[in-house]
């Protein structure tokens, strides 16, 4: 058969080629290789914490990366790999957070530290919170008697 001159034809699509196309389309979220976690960290008063240390751990609780919060004190984590992520917030004079979270579908996680100053006693950890669209992780203490 011939086309009318100035006509195109379109290529032949194969039904395996439409099913690679829609398997592909369908799982691509879920083949998502990085996400990012967003750090701000602040203190007991609630006033932010510029240059607070942020690190990654590795398996030895090693730290891989670090960075510190900017002024407004929040620091970004990015091509972080899917699954369990481990830190460390700190800043001197300050006890040190352990922050654990989950990387999924390369979806942001929003992590707010507290950091509370060390008294005498005995130091909970209070389970992570979600406020606002950020986990909240802080440690308070308990003053022994």
């Amino acid at each position: 058969m011939r086309l009318p001159v100035g006509t195109l034809a379109a290529p032949p699509c194969s039904r395996r080629a439409i099913l690679v196309g829609a398997l592909l389309t369908a799982i691509s979220p879920l083949m998502a290789k990085s996400g990012r976690v967003r750090f701000r960290v602040d203190d007991q008063t609630g006033a932010l914490a510029p240059g607070a240390e942020i690190s990654l751990l590795n398996k030895e609780n090693k730290a891989q990366s670090t960075m510190h919060a900017d002024g407004a004190g929040e620091a970004i984590f990015t091509d972080l790999p899917m699954g369990v992520a481990r830190f460390r917030v700190s800043s001197p004079g300050f006890p040190a957070i352990p922050v654990t979270v989950t990387i999924r579908n390369g979806k942001e996680v929003k992590v707010w530290a507290t950091l509370f100053l060390p008294v005498v006693g005995e130091v909970i950890a209070l389970p992570p919170q979600k406020y606002n669209g950020w986990w909240h992780f802080s440690y308070n203490s308990r003053e022994s008697r």
